[in-house]
């Protein structure tokens, strides 16, 4: 909503865009903190429990460190990609700006979905029931696809409603559909590979869903860009087509889904949970 306000309302530009994150941010820091403290029956919040504990500590670095890696490779193949990006000219640039909007809005529910299931998957091997992981991740996984395949056929139908939110010009909505045409159907992918992801790391295999992000960011993604718009170079598009940093998106997303399902079915975060559940 501040995104929107600061940036169409009183066209701050890029610098609303990051004054908007930040007072996001600190909202929900507070409201997580006051929430928190109403919370007596459940954690006793106070400054005393922030002190520094070191079994914690390496205990929170175990699980926590793969899931920052993961991110800081993921903004590394983003920086990567917008290099890219970069040559096709203002118009890409602004199309990618605006369609990376409504990725974030269509990508939404499957970010939550994947926190939901490692929550999910924790609790219940805390509990030493892990049967009930697999049945639940059955039932998440046929949530997930569904609000998915309803957020595509959304963005399908209505999608150049949203684009008109960013920007007023025909051109850059037109361009701005096409593109996220090309990614509509991603979705869906992205709904499986957060869910069994999260799955995996509330059983705490937090590695498994790194190294897949590192194969399907850094060396299937970024390379298959480089080579698409390489491989379309032409007299219209000297530095070739714009659509190939989608494709590679969509294509990393579609592969992404099939490898983690295959690692999710091979089960190395059962002998995670199993170990924990002897322990």
């Amino acid at each position: 909503v501040l995104d929107i306000w600061f940036v169409a309302g009183l066209n701050m530009g890029v610098s609303g865009v990051a004054l908007a994150t930040v007072i996001a941010q600190m909202v929900s820091a507070v409201l997580c903190a006051i929430k928190l403290k109403t919370m007596d029956d459940v954690l006793d919040f106070n400054l005393n429990m922030m002190k520094p504990k070191k079994e914690y500590f390496l205990q929170l670095l175990k699980l926590g460190l793969p899931s920052g890696l993961t991110q800081v490779i993921f903004s590394l193949a983003m920086i990567t990609v917008q290099s890219l990006t970069n040559t096709f000219g203002e118009m890409i640039i602004a199309c990618n700006v605006i369609v990376m909007r409504v990725d974030g809005f269509a990508m939404m529910p499957n970010f939550t979905f994947g926190m939901t299931m490692t929550t999910y998957a924790g609790q219940n091997v805390g509990a030493k029931k892990i049967d009930r992981v697999e049945q639940g991740t059955r039932q998440g996984l046929a949530i997930a696809v569904g609000v998915s395949t309803f957020i595509t056929i959304i963005i399908l139908i209505f999608g150049r409603y949203l684009m008109n939110i960013f920007t007023d010009t025909a051109e850059l909505v037109d361009l701005s559909m096409r593109m996220m045409r090309i990614l509509a159907v991603g979705y869906i992918a992205m709904a499986v590979t957060q869910v069994l992801s999260g799955v995996m790391r509330g059983a705490g295999d937090t590695v498994t869903p790194m190294w897949l992000s590192l194969i399907t960011t850094i060396f299937l993604r970024v390379p298959i860009a480089y080579g698409l718009a390489y491989l379309t170079r032409s007299i219209q598009y000297p530095n070739g087509r714009p659509e190939s940093i989608f494709v590679s998106l969509l294509m990393a997303w579609v592969f992404g889904a099939m490898i983690t399902f295959i690692f999710y079915k091979k089960g190395k975060w059962r002998e995670k949970a199993l170990l924990k559940d002897r322990q």
